[in-house]
């Protein structure tokens, strides 16, 4: 393999080849669990959260064969897990690390990214999810694995708002348990089964487009004028019960082509990026949101006059 395979720094080549006394062994020691739970691994730095392949979201792999060779080339390597290509999302909590609070998240009870989460829950009348796997890092976090059901999101980190409360989904990394840094090493919890990831928090962590007024002041998340009530359907699709879920994009679809109609300032384009991101929180595939949404809203214009995008 050329130089060019490996990530851009020979320090990190050596730091993995040295130290051969090491007792902790991630890579080398515990490759074939990962292999088995049906995650594609890579390696990373040694005492570290750096990918050390190039191009790691492409070449993270679940053969065995690969992954022998690599645990037989960096055995003092940390576990990369690439979240897209297992079909996980990781929902991850943080510690504040004496960062301040800020204003909206002053409660009484939160002081970090899992309390801003179980808060997040009771406001939907759920629990904190504790029916997945959950490891703990070594700086007091905790990372949620679900799987996703062949609905990756877009990860982020604060999404929506919630503090100290990141994603890894599409495109994305997470260190494995038995990972170690300088300040410890992450831990299995005692469930290991990997649960779906449940709507209410589907929809918690997908990020939002929002429509904002073209004025040189942003006042609201919506128009002033047809923005409630925009939200109410993009709500109201989120949460349509299985088996409802397509008649009632299409009568969404419908009514947002109304707003539009009636208020010309309002972005059209982002109107239907946004009923696109609500059907697939709800839980339909992309393929079915997408020709849902072109056909009704083609439907409207004929019906309805409405102003074409």
């Amino acid at each position: 393999m050329s130089q060019n395979d490996y990530a851009p720094t020979g320090q990190v080549e050596a730091q993995l080849q040295s130290n051969e006394a090491q007792i902790v062994a991630p890579f080398g020691d515990n490759w074939q669990t990962f292999h088995q739970m049906g995650f594609y691994i890579h390696p990373l730095i040694q005492k570290g959260k750096k990918p050390f392949l190039n191009e790691w979201q492409r070449r993270a792999s679940n053969d065995p064969t690969q992954l022998q060779e690599w645990a037989k080339q960096y055995p003092y390597s940390n576990i990369g897990i690439a979240t897209e290509l297992s079909g996980i999302v990781v929902i991850d909590c943080d510690t504040a690390k004496d960062k301040p609070t800020p204003q909206e998240w002053q409660i009484d009870g939160i002081n970090d990214g899992a309390d801003v989460l179980a808060y997040i829950a009771e406001q939907n009348g759920e629990h904190f999810p504790t029916n997945t796997l959950t490891v703990w890092t070594p700086n007091k976090g905790v990372h949620l694995y679900f799987k996703d059901e062949g609905k990756p999101i877009k990860q982020g980190a604060q999404v929506n708002g919630m503090w100290l409360v990141d994603t890894r989904s599409i495109g994305g990394n997470i260190v494995a348990p038995t990972s170690v840094l300088e300040s410890g090493t992450y831990q299995m919890g005692e469930v290991t089964e990997i649960a779906p990831l449940p709507q209410w928090l589907r929809r918690a962590v997908s990020p939002r487009i929002q429509i904002i007024e073209q004025t040189t002041t942003i006042k609201r998340s919506f128009f002033s004028s047809g923005g409630d009530v925009l939200e109410r359907q993009f709500q109201r699709l989120e949460s349509a019960p299985n088996g409802t879920r397509n008649d009632t994009l299409a009568s969404v679809t419908f009514i947002c082509s109304k707003i539009v109609q009636t208020n010309s300032k309002i972005d059209a384009q982002a109107v239907m990026a946004r009923l696109y991101t609500s059907a697939l929180s709800a839980g339909l595939d992309k393929s079915e949101a997408s020709a849902t949404i072109k056909s009704c809203w083609k439907s409207a214009l004929q019906k309805g006059g409405l102003r074409n995008v």
